[in-house]
């Protein structure tokens, strides 16, 4: 779950620490001239004038509140919430779910109330909502991965599952996240 799995470059029986982040990041750039010249080639399409609206007013919300929380106390909170070794490393079902319910407040209920008075604090804004997008996402899939496996390793599920598996996450139908096992291959 998480980093330590992302890049599926090492296999399901992956038992490096810091491989997943490497793999991920030559991927990632991999990735990014793909989609670039995948866009490039496209069709110009025409955006919903409804979601762009919606989504520029969304970007632009913390320079136009006056008050609300600052990006680097709400980012402190994250942080604390999602650092400890007992949250990020030697994982329990109950610790997960605590630390994704404080997550998800952090998400649902405070970062829409970030401001933002500088350029500095507006990138600091809009990189938090990606980190607390990205900690949702990890937290949930380290509750759904019920076994421990190289870096992922689960106190109430110290084995390995018989079969190594992927765990695919996507947008479900009502917008939430939708995890799915696949078998894993090769």
């Amino acid at each position: 779950a998480g980093a330590a799995l992302a890049s599926n470059l090492a296999g399901a029986v992956y038992r490096e620490a810091g491989l997943g982040w490497t793999a991920s990041a030559a991927q990632g750039l991999l990735a990014g001239a793909a989609a670039g010249g995948g866009a490039a080639a496209a069709p110009p399409g025409v955006p919903d004038a409804d979601r762009l609206e919606q989504t520029l007013a969304a970007i632009w919300a913390p320079r136009a509140r006056k008050e609300g929380y600052s990006p680097a106390w709400l980012r402190q909170n994250l942080q604390q919430t999602v650092t400890p070794y007992f949250v990020s490393y030697l994982k329990r079902a109950n610790r997960l779910e605590g630390a994704l319910t404080l997550v998800d407040h952090l998400a649902g209920s405070l970062y829409p109330m970030v401001i933002a008075a500088s350029g500095h604090e507006w990138r600091a804004a809009l990189e938090l909502g990606a980190l607390l997008r990205d900690q949702q996402l990890r937290l949930r899939a380290s509750l759904a991965r019920t076994e421990t496996r190289g870096s992922h390793r689960r106190e109430d599920h110290p084995q390995s599952a018989a079969k190594p598996y992927w765990l695919d996450l996507s947008r479900a139908a009502d917008g939430g996240i939708a995890i799915r096992q696949t078998a894993a291959t090769g």
